[in-house]
């Protein structure tokens, strides 16, 4: 609707020379079912010529101000745009240049910041260019070029969209994402995407890049440091990246957990789906590899597997939280974790020791196996005597066997060697137990033994973490 437009038109005509110089004001108001576009203030002055013998020509501006736009669907509203431009038209062709921009755009009640640019038309060619700049990530300028050749009635139309280098230092999510409160991220970020419409289907590719990246979310204790990807959209709509893109990392810690590094291979399936190719890390100073693992908006894998290669006896009971352990030697084998009633179990995972090749564990600090135990009971003796040969034990083989018990987390031991020194123990016949002897220097025990051992670690943290971040990215889609 054209509300109160008002014309004014003055002109002249004489030995076939006309002069038209009009002046029209159209407040101009568009509603649909989801959009409204106002534009109060539509100005155009034009001046239209024709002298005897030739063809008509017309030159002038026009100003559009105060223009607004309100997308109901996806909360997208626009104020105080404008549109400045002078015109000229005659037989050889059309010719238009102006100014154009918008200080306010929000989205879903954000500030996300404003665009200026210019616009040109010269014969058949369009052009748009653009830059966008924000209020919520300062410092930032994005640009957009659109070109348009029209030719014949027909329109090709070349779309570029550039992202130059972009710092960011601990930037909260919160400032775009009210939901993601808690998540910071660091890194430098840059991109840039082609589209290109014409007769047949739009085409197009992007690319997306982070360099030296970090993010971390510290009420959940994770935290990841040192991240370089760069990530390839082979056609538009962006919707399904190439496969095999990589993400490298340095560093990463998950409550007492650290990665000491690692890549995943990935696809980007959807924006609801991403496809792990495989992960490879670097933890307990040996690495660990996982394939094929899919994870969607909705949900995670059933089931994830970990093989593990020549981790170290010390640092993997370390890592899992037992204090002031030192050794050599280490493990290898396979860790499959479940993803089942919002939990992580483990099931079936066994680590070994290579044969041939065994190690020493040295395990220091208070009475780790003994607490809680009172002195007179028969389960002390026996916890006694495993913990005084795991201060200083020498293997020939070992297996560690995790299991999931409620919310614990059991780690089985299993140790055959033999002590590095004299245990202070004698064997009690009455009882059938080790029990602890005053004379070192005549009893005591240093032949080859077989260690059994359960510990018991809680769960509950790690268990709430799948729960936690599938939680946390449903409030932010």
């Amino acid at each position: 609707h054209f509300q109160s437009p008002k014309i004014k038109i003055n002109g002249f005509a004489i030995d076939g020379t006309v002069e038209l110089d009009s002046l029209m004001e159209l407040p101009l108001h568009i509603q649909e079912s989801n959009y409204v576009l106002n534009a109060p203030e539509i100005e155009i002055h034009s001046l239209i010529v024709k002298e005897k013998d030739t063809e008509w020509q017309a030159k002038g501006k026009g100003d559009i101000v105060n223009l607004s736009f309100n997308h109901m669907s996806s909360k997208t509203n626009i104020k105080d745009a404008y549109l400045n431009f002078d015109f000229n038209s005659s037989p050889s062709g059309h010719n238009m240049e102006g100014v154009f921009g918008c200080k306010k755009i929000k989205w879903q009640g954000l500030d996300v910041g404003g665009i200026g640019g210019n616009i040109s038309l010269l014969n058949n060619k369009f052009n748009l260019t653009t830059n966008f700049h924000s209020n919520l990530l300062p410092g930032l300028v994005a640009s957009a070029k659109l070109t348009t050749e029209i030719n014949n009635g027909t329109n090709t139309s070349t779309i570029s969209l550039n992202l130059p280098p972009y710092e960011l230092s601990n930037y909260s999510m919160s400032e775009i994402l009210p939901k993601a409160k808690g998540i910071s991220v660091s890194g430098v970020l840059a991109g840039n995407a082609t589209i290109n419409l014409g007769e047949i289907e739009p085409s197009g590719q992007m690319q997306i890049s982070l360099n030296n990246g970090s993010v971390s979310i510290p009420d959940n204790k994770i935290s990841v440091s040192g991240i370089d990807t760069a990530i390839s959209f082979p056609e538009f709509p962006f919707q399904r990246s190439d496969s095999a893109q990589k993400l490298t990392f340095t560093s990463a810690r998950v409550s007492d957990l650290q990665v000491n590094g690692g890549d995943l291979i990935f696809t980007i399936e959807s924006p609801e789906s991403l496809l792990l190719e495989q992960g490879n890390f670097k933890w307990a100073e040996g690495s660990i590899h996982t394939y094929d693992l899919r994870f969607s908006q909705n949900s995670l894998p059933q089931e994830m597997i970990l093989y593990c290669n020549q981790l170290k006896l010390a640092s993997v009971l370390g890592q899992l939280g037992l204090e002031q352990v030192k050794g050599e030697g280490t493990v290898s084998g396979r860790i499959p974790i479940d993803f089942t009633d919002q939990k992580l179990t483990f099931s079936e995972s066994f680590l070994y020791s290579t044969p041939g090749s065994g190690g020493s564990i040295k395990i220091g600090g208070d009475d780790f196996l003994t607490q809680a135990i009172p002195h007179d009971t028969p389960q002390f003796a026996q916890l006694d005597f495993v913990q005084e040969a795991l201060r200083n034990f020498r293997y020939d083989w070992a297996k560690l066997h995790m299991i999931t018990e409620q919310d614990d987390l059991v780690i089985q031991l299993k140790l055959d060697g033999k002590p590095d020194r004299l245990l202070p123990f004698v064997y009690d016949k009455k009882t059938n137990f080790f029990k602890r002897t005053t004379d070192r220097q005549r009893q005591g025990i240093s032949r080859p033994i077989r260690l059994d051992v359960n510990f018991r670690f809680p769960l509950n943290t790690f268990l709430d973490y799948d729960k936690n971040i599938k939680d946390m990215l449903k409030e932010i889609q």
